[in-house]
C-alpha cells in the first residue's frame, strides 16, 4: 500500500472501504447493493468516493442518536 494517508484518500475500492470500518467483502458489497453506500464505476473498478464514506457515516451517526 502506498504512504497515502486514508483520510487524504479521494476514494476506496469496496473491499478496501469495508476494511476501514471492520466488515466483509460480501457485508460490503450488500451494502453497496442496498443503496446504503453510493459507489462509481471506473473501468471495471467499482470506487467509494470520499463524499460517499462521509454520508455513509452521517447516516450512521444519525441512527445511532435516534
Amino acid at each position: 500500500m502506498s504512504n497515502t494517508n486514508q483520510s487524504e484518500r479521494m476514494g476506496w475500492s469496496v473491499t478496501e472501504w469495508g476494511q476501514l470500518y471492520g466488515f466483509s467483502r460480501a457485508f460490503s458489497y450488500q451494502l453497496v447493493k442496498d443503496g446504503r453506500v453510493r459507489k462509481i464505476n471506473v473501468g471495471r473498478r467499482s470506487i467509494i468516493t470520499k463524499e460517499a464514506n462521509e454520508a455513509f457515516r452521517a447516516a450512521l451517526n444519525s441512527t445511532e442518536a435516534a
